[in-house]
């Protein structure tokens, strides 16, 4: 299935992108946001972007498996479809076709 992902903010300037299209397969019983994780991270630099933002933790350090994936960052929203993820099962949401995820940092100051 193909999702779009989105990026904003400082992830956009990051990446030089402001999105990209992932391809990912259902598999049975396996969450499919993750998924989609797991092909980011397989996507060089806009991975290495993405997922040190949301989980905080070196990219050219981690596997799937050293990621903790409940633990994720404050600093980043993720939307699918223009609603926090948590609103639709969190990083287990089902996914279907078409959906968009959005990485929106939240910016400080002060």
């Amino acid at each position: 299935m193909n999702i779009l992902v989105k990026l904003h903010g400082g992830l956009k300037e990051s990446t030089g992108t402001d999105s990209v299209q992932v391809t990912v397969e259902e598999k049975k019983g396996a969450p499919v946001f993750l998924s989609l994780l797991k092909k980011l991270m397989a996507m060089d630099r806009i991975g290495m972007v993405i997922i040190n933002a949301i989980t905080g933790d070196e990219f050219k350090n981690a596997s799937m498996d050293a990621l903790d994936w409940t633990q994720l960052q404050p600093g980043v929203i993720i939307l699918l479809n223009d609603a926090d993820i948590r609103l639709s099962g969190g990083l287990e949401a089902p996914l279907k076709e078409g959906d968009v995820i959005t990485f929106l940092p939240i910016i400080h100051g002060g």
